[in-house]
């Protein structure tokens, strides 16, 4: 799991990319069968050009979730993509976008949407 970028060109919104981050690792780390490396390690790639093949060798990872969070006034978008590590080849992606009311409902509703898909492709890749 790659930090999420900040794309609103505000440092004040980093937090929110690094919560979107935080929860989705959290998420993830809830199924036993799914290693998920610490959010500590990832937190030395933020801000990086990563090259997920390079990234799998260095940690052994065979899956890559990468996004990014954008502010426009009100509204909110989020993009997440899910990488298989050792050829590079995207095989999730979607994009959210939401009116940014209650900060922890929002971030709970793309936590649970951004999760469950990478969780689902995942078993189903085990399961081959």
């Amino acid at each position: 799991m790659l930090p999420f970028s900040n794309l609103s060109g505000d440092a004040e919104q980093n937090y929110f990319a690094d919560a979107i981050t935080a929860d989705i690792i959290t998420h993830l780390s809830k199924h036993r069968w799914l290693q998920v490396i610490a959010r500590n390690t990832m937190l030395g790639y933020k801000g990086k050009a990563v090259d997920v093949r390079e990234l799998a060798k260095q940690l052994g990872a065979t899956y890559v979730v990468e996004g990014s969070v954008q502010r426009a006034g009100n509204r909110i978008r989020v993009g997440a993509n899910l990488i298989e590590a050792t050829t590079g080849h995207q095989i999730w992606t979607d994009r959210y976008d939401r009116q940014l009311d209650d900060i922890f409902d929002l971030q709970d509703e793309i936590t649970e949407t951004i999760a469950a898909p990478p969780v689902k492709i995942i078993a189903k890749h085990r399961s081959c």
